[in-house]
């Protein structure tokens, strides 16, 4: 039941009274439960591959960022082995572990989706219920409904935008009413890599030799993903070099792609790349692709300062007819992040990553990009996970998370209860879905009629 709103000298009452922040929390709560969500960033596992694991606590330990924190708390990558036989001897081998990372956001979103999904009545993991839990998700798995139970029935995402790696030869089994694909075109940039020269040859049967040749697969590319009904183009240079992708000229990519590939140094590199990715930034605008950059810090190795999404600032300015969607929130860098998208109207804000990776700084920076922003270039949520638990677990703390935020603005008199319900569907649905065309990929993938294209202005 919504609560009765009066006004007083502009300022939101309660039916008159001061109305408790848990109250307000609890009825934004169940809102949020309502919404359809739209996923903005997945890496889910193909539901064939998820249903062959046996040792599946560690496997999801492995398969998510866990592995991160006990990694960081010291587990060795011999110890990491020890696990693969899902047996008392590894759980032992990472119980210390696991006791000294019990407190992170990571576990937290773990247990959560143990709670709830598996109906299991726990604090923590212990000797006395790790087996039973895995044995559990081994049994869940193996439900041939397992990912629409978990993702449809109880996250309530409506549609989950799905990140292939460019090394995966094929779409793998998923469900086209719930995934719909992005794709990556970062393999066409790293042209001193003899890996990705070999990967170009294989996907377009030709020598990639000249600069034309490139250009051509790459538009032969973009046109098998228009044909894909593909929702955006994920780049993920932050991995590798940072994000001031500066201008560069055709003549001067064209010599560094003739010169042996053993001759390129990072210099030549950089310049060939900046002049592919202008290329994939101008197919992306020209297609109507958003493009989900990766920013902020690596979830693996490499360096931090490379993801500072204020690189950027050139290459949105010269491509203001591109989309530029920051994941991530560019965490740690999240009023960099926010400041470009105050000032470039085709640059949104994302926190995919974020509620389990800082829960309490997921909520600070929600909190920030609602001060700063119009609330149409806000996407609150992505799960950024290979299991589905997870995702779930990740969804759950980022509804807590905007529940705390707009209860706490709905106290203070800056939004009614209809406003806050309203910032919500617009942030963990409506946004999302109009910038990604989810309805109109979701309908081209299961036969329904083509996506329409135009450019975006």
């Amino acid at each position: 039941m919504r609560m009765r709103e009066r006004r007083a000298g502009g300022t939101a009452l309660w039916d008159g009274h001061a109305v408790q922040s848990s109250q307000l929390r609890n009825t934004i709560r169940l809102e949020l439960d309502k919404i359809r969500v739209v996923d903005t960033h997945e890496h889910t596992e193909a539901v064939d591959f998820a249903r062959t694991q046996r040792n599946q606590i560690f496997r999801t330990f492995s398969r998510s960022f866990i592995q991160h924190d006990l990694s960081n708390a010291g587990v060795s990558a011999g110890r990491w082995r020890a696990t693969t036989q899902g047996d008392a001897a590894g759980w032992i081998g990472l119980r210390r572990y696991v006791d000294l990372c019990r407190n992170t956001g990571y576990f937290r979103c773990f247990l959560r989706a143990v709670r709830d999904l598996l109906d299991m009545d726990l604090v923590e993991l212990t000797d006395e219920n790790w087996e039973r839990i895995s044995e559990a998700l081994v049994s869940a798995n193996e439900r041939p409904d397992w990912y629409s139970y978990v993702l449809r029935d109880r996250a309530n995402i409506d549609v989950a935008l799905w990140d292939r790696s460019p090394d995966e030869p094929q779409w793998p089994t998923m469900d086209p009413s719930l995934f719909l694909p992005t794709r990556r075109f970062d393999a066409f940039a790293w042209v001193a890599s003899p890996h990705y020269r070999r990967h170009l040859q294989q996907g377009f049967g030709m020598e990639p030799a000249t600069l034309a040749d490139v250009l051509d697969m790459l538009d032969a590319a973009f046109d098998r993903a228009v044909a894909a009904g593909i929702a955006g183009v994920k780049v993920a240079a932050a991995y590798f070099r940072p994000l001031d992708f500066g201008p560069c000229d055709r003549n001067t990519a064209s010599t560094v792609l003739s010169m042996p590939t053993e001759d390129i140094g990072p210099a030549e590199a950089r310049i060939y790349e900046n002049f592919i990715y202008g290329k994939i930034f101008e197919k992306c605008a020209e297609h109507g692709f958003p493009i989900l950059m990766h920013t902020g810090m690596p979830s693996t190795g490499g360096l931090i300062q490379q993801g500072n999404p204020l690189a950027l600032k050139g290459t949105i300015a010269r491509f203001p007819a591109a989309t530029f969607v920051l994941l991530h929130g560019g965490y740690p860098f999240t009023n960099e992040a926010a400041s470009l998208a105050v000032t470039y109207p085709n640059v949104y804000v994302e926190g995919s990553w974020m509620p389990i990776l800082t829960p309490f700084g997921y909520s600070r920076t929600l909190a920030g990009w609602l001060d700063v922003l119009p609330v149409e270039r806000i996407l609150a949520w992505g799960g950024d996970a290979i299991r589905v638990e997870m995702s779930y677990g990740s969804l759950v703390m980022a509804k807590d998370a905007a529940a705390d935020v707009l209860a706490q603005r709905m106290e203070k008199g800056v939004l009614s209860e209809t406003k806050a319900i309203d910032v919500a569907c617009r942030i963990f649905r409506e946004n999302a879905r109009a910038l990604f065309r989810t309805d109109e990929n979701k309908d081209s993938r299961l036969g329904r009629g083509a996506p329409s294209r135009e450019n975006v202005a």
